[in-house]
């Protein structure tokens, strides 16, 4: 039982460290295609980030934190596109600032 609890504390502490890094990463990570390739692109930046926490993390708790940080992104996705967000726009205006 203690062990389910400490993964569960150590997914938290993980969620975390890393929550503040999803939405730059959707900003700055440009994947021509839908949406399901560049969710995969910022979770593997992600799942990159995890690895380099200054803590032991396991494979179940690293799954489970991306599973979770997956479903944030879908969010952030949605809203961002429901509200008519232009992501080469965005893209474009960056490049010649």
């Amino acid at each position: 039982m203690f062990k389910k609890l400490g993964d569960a504390l150590n997914v938290i502490k993980v969620l975390l460290a890393i929550v503040a890094l999803i939405r730059p990463l959707l900003a700055q990570v440009e994947v021509p295609g839908f949406g399901a390739d560049k969710k995969a692109a910022v979770l593997a930046c992600l799942g990159g980030a995890i690895d380099i926490l200054p803590w032991a993390i396991s494979a179940e708790v690293k799954e489970t934190a991306l599973k979770i940080v997956g479903g944030f992104i879908d969010v952030i996705l949605g809203v961002l596109n429901l509200l008519g967000h232009d992501w080469k726009k965005k893209l474009d205006s960056e490049v010649s600032e």
